[in-house]
């Protein structure tokens, strides 16, 4: 049986900032990195505006207490990359408010994903529920983050091929443990990966049809998590376990690795409790 996986409304086309503000209910909590206030500034501004909130951290304990400090809004938008994209999205689970996301890159698909990496004792626990309203993918911002960033994001997709070996190999072994081998949903995965593959090129050149290319890949390796029944085996595998192991060891984050990735992207840290469990 094939099911409808279809999620986060997305939309994309240039100066869409311009009507978010005549699009969202105000007055709005803006979330977004403060390097990359310059973006939305002017266009976001004025009295809708609620509060305009930069991020700052992903504990838990300072989101907490975010969500009980910041003043009353109709909505919240969220501009940035992962960081901001979690943010934003816990802020709205916990406050049950529209949400609005706007990422300004395509390295990871934290935009598609429906909860927020929390760190919690230096550990990455994903919590809440928020699915957007829209997901506005504007090329013209998508193009301000470093070129080699957005490439970047073909990561999370080409993660497909070691997990479906992986998945298979754990199958044929006995060691699948409650996610068997699902051909249609392998199918599924291979059509997506595929897809990338034929577009490498636009995907490295980052334009238009790349960053399309790209964002509705990221859309399906975000999604397919909850919408298999939690089942991430479709989309990870030991390569996701040799990073997570990478960035355990020495107790470093990954954006130490990477100067300008904390402005856009930086979510991934060691240990998460999503899914790493599932391949154990």
């Amino acid at each position: 049986m094939v099911f409808d996986r279809t999620t986060f409304h997305t939309v994309y086309g240039h100066d869409l900032l311009r009507g978010l503000r005549e699009t969202v209910p105000a007055p709005y909590l803006l979330v977004i990195m403060r390097e990359l206030w310059g973006i939305s500034r002017g266009q976001l501004e004025g009295e809708d505006l609620a509060h305009l909130h930069f991020v700052e951290s992903l504990d838990l304990e300072h989101l907490n207490r975010l969500v009980v400090e910041l003043p009353k809004a109709s909505s919240v938008i969220g501009i940035g990359g992962g960081k901001a994209m979690d943010t934003a999205k816990f802020i709205a689970s916990r406050r049950n408010l529209p949400l609005f996301q706007m990422p300004t890159i395509m390295s990871v698909d934290a935009v598609f994903g429906h909860r927020s990496a929390v760190r919690v004792g230096g550990y990455v626990h994903y919590m809440g529920w928020a699915v957007p309203e829209v997901v506005y993918v504007d090329y013209d911002i998508i193009r301000k983050a470093p070129p080699y960033l957005n490439r970047a994001g073909v990561g999370d997709v080409f993660s497909i091929h070691t997990a479906l070996y992986d998945w298979k190999l754990a199958t044929e072994q006995g060691k699948a443990g409650i996610w068997p081998w699902d051909e249609e949903l392998a199918s599924e995965s291979r059509k997506v990966l595929q897809m990338v593959r034929d577009q490498t090129r636009e995907i490295y050149e980052v334009s238009e049809k790349g960053i399309t290319t790209l964002a509705e890949a990221l859309r399906y390796t975000g999604a397919i998590y909850h919408n298999s029944g939690w089942n991430p085996r479709s989309v990870e595998g030991s390569e996701h376990h040799f990073f997570y192991a990478l960035e355990y060891v020495p107790g470093r984050h990954s954006s130490t690795a990477r100067p300008y990735a904390s402005e856009y992207s930086s979510r991934r840290c060691c240990k998460p409790s999503r899914k790493l469990h599932a391949h154990s």
